[in-house]
């Protein structure tokens, strides 16, 4: 066997953490390559099929979705992925009312704001976006707050337990049937048959992960019947609450900026000219997103057994790796802006400077997905809603204050919010830890928390 067999046959054996990241790693890019592929065809077919304005249109009835969706308790998917991580091997007892208890947060949550959106989905249309129009697709898109917000707590789940493997097959798969079907309905039916496609690509994986959910539930020897549920209800102010709070300063933001580029010069053209840029974009954040996707529950693993060490050492080097990779991948594409711009139709060349510019907010935003990962893993998740407030609060008072109100300057107020997060989040990552006590210790109550967390270094 040749050197580099013998290589990579131990380092396939090892349980090391680093082994455990580039193993989770590979699996993760293999699956969301293939999603994020699949969403890059769509949507450049669909921007082709829609145009300018009408890509427009589509594009504020998701970000609204998103916002209601937010409210609905998106970020349960976060808090399930640390308490699965941290509490399956030790007390799988107490992982099932968990895991029961933020299932029905998340049911209760989606439906009440699928209801709302529903009711509001008129006023909504005619008088923020000045589309009356679009109360229709907004309203079916009320379907989708439920779809997600649920199905992010399966994600939790499965992630939780660690079964890389799975969820990107299943990502993959969801990824392809999600763009053929938003395509065919735009195709079919303009903007109302996209949003009932991307609805049901939704439904179609929410379906599949049911069935890998249960399946490793049961691996884990997670019960499914289980008593005393609303006995986690302490959950809710340590971890549950600040997790569904993450998205209260970047969602309603990025709504708002929206918003406000709609009701400016160029209006909805505008609007699809920045989502297909900022669509683009995401692939800068590809490989950094699934570096910090299984970093969080293996780095919380990681400090339930003391090792804060090996968690520095960890966030820093993911950190570099993010940037790094991010900004070759932002070059690249700045470089092939005004080509890649017309592949979405020659309407959309315009928004070349557009693209260079958001793809270098997204390489420093890069960075912000390792740093959030490790406040998660480190229980700051207090400290990560405050952070996503000064990323809010930044995107949207540059926008203000930078006029005309464009696709460029929108751009442009991203890269000033991305780079304000890096370094107050860095900050407080690196002076949060403390090598003295184990994380379950500190969960326990045994140890408190400013001891392990927090204070002067």
């Amino acid at each position: 066997m040749s050197r580099l067999s013998l290589l990579l046959a131990r380092f396939s054996g090892s349980t090391s953490l680093r082994a455990r990241l580039a193993r989770a790693t590979g699996l993760m890019l293999a699956g969301s390559g293939l999603q994020q592929a699949s969403a890059m065809v769509a949507s450049i077919v669909a921007a082709r099929i829609l145009g300018k304005a009408a890509f427009g249109e589509f594009a504020l009835i998701r970000s609204t979705t998103l916002m209601f969706a937010m409210f609905a308790g998106a970020g349960l998917g976060v808090a399930t992925t640390r308490y699965v991580a941290e509490l399956r091997v030790s007390d799988p007892e107490r992982t099932a009312r968990v895991i029961r208890f933020l299932f029905t947060l998340a049911w209760s949550f989606s439906l009440f704001a699928a209801v709302v959106c529903v009711v509001l989905a008129k006023p909504l249309a005619a008088r923020l976006i000045h589309a009356e129009h679009l109360a229709f697709p907004l309203a079916i898109s009320s379907l989708a707050i439920v779809l997600s917000t649920v199905g992010a707590v399966q994600i939790g789940i499965i992630s939780g337990c660690e079964a890389f493997r799975a969820i990107a097959i299943n990502v993959a798969l969801e990824g392809m049937a999600s763009g053929a079907l938003m395509v065919l309905g735009a195709w079919r039916g303009g903007v109302t048959g996209a949003i009932v496609g991307y609805v049901a690509g939704l439904l179609v994986a929410f379906v599949l992960r049911h069935r890998l959910m249960v399946s490793e539930c049961v691996r884990a020897a997670i019960p499914r019947r289980i008593d005393n549920v609303f006995s986690e209800w302490r959950l809710m102010t340590a971890f549950v609450l600040p997790a569904v709070l993450l998205g209260f300063g970047t969602q309603p933001a990025e709504w708002a900026a929206r918003i406000l580029l709609a009701r400016g010069p160029g209006g909805l053209a505008e609007v699809g000219v920045f989502t297909a840029a900022i669509g683009f974009a995401h692939i800068v954040l590809f490989i950094p997103t699934q570096v910090a996707g299984p970093a969080m529950p293996i780095l919380t693993t990681v400090l339930a057994s003391g090792d804060v060490r090996g968690f520095r050492k960890s966030v820093v080097e993911l950190s570099a790796v993010a940037f790094g990779i991010a900004g070759i991948a932002a070059l690249l594409a700045a470089l092939c802006a005004p080509w890649i711009m017309t592949l979405y139709g020659p309407s959309f060349r315009a928004g070349a400077a557009a693209l260079a510019v958001v793809v270098a907010a997204q390489a420093f935003g890069a960075v912000t997905v390792v740093l959030r990962a490790a406040l998660l893993a480190l229980g700051r998740a207090w400290v990560q809603v405050s952070m996503s407030q000064v990323w809010g609060v930044t995107l949207i008072a540059c926008f203000l204050l930078i006029g005309p109100r464009t696709s460029l300057g929108l751009a442009t107020s991203y890269v000033a919010a991305f780079a304000a997060l890096v370094l107050v989040q860095g900050a407080l990552v690196w002076r949060s830890v403390r090598p003295v006590a184990p994380l379950a210790a500190a969960a326990e109550g045994d140890v408190p928390p400013e001891i392990f967390f927090g204070g002067e270094s």
